[in-house]
């Protein structure tokens, strides 16, 4: 993580960020932490992308201590087959429900590749993008 934090300090800014799964995490570990230590400075990134995702056990605690990401957030949810459902549905509460974005397909732990599903989650991403464009 410390790598991580090295790189954006040195190449950043960045406007968006997309993590799957344990990236998803690890995105939102960022972002969070971030938010805490510096709560004036902006935030890392102007829009967040989360497929399927979950929170470390760190941040649930800072979530359930009222700490909400409010970045444009875009959440791409597996569904019901997805083993990492509930913490997919714990990281998207983590986010504030005015900023974010979602879209549940039934297709589990992956980024479906079918066209119908690919020009749905890419509207809610779009959303999420345009979302932070009219913020800024």
């Amino acid at each position: 993580m410390e790598n991580l934090k090295e790189y954006l300090v040195e190449n950043g800014p960045f406007d968006g960020a997309m993590g799957f799964s344990q990236g998803a995490g690890m995105l939102m570990a960022l972002m969070l932490e971030h938010q805490l230590l510096h709560p004036f400075e902006p935030a890392l990134f102007q829009v967040a992308i989360f497929f399927n995702g979950g929170l470390w056990q760190e941040q649930k605690q800072m979530v359930a201590n009222g700490l909400r990401i409010k970045t444009p957030t875009a959440h791409i949810l597996g569904g019901k087959k997805d083993f990492m459902y509930e913490e997919s549905l714990r990281l998207r509460d983590a986010c504030d429900k005015d900023t974010r974005t979602e879209y549940e397909h039934d297709k589990g732990h992956c980024i479906p590749r079918k066209y119908e599903l690919i020009v749905a989650m890419t509207r809610v991403i779009r959303m999420s993008i345009d979302r932070a464009i009219y913020r800024s």
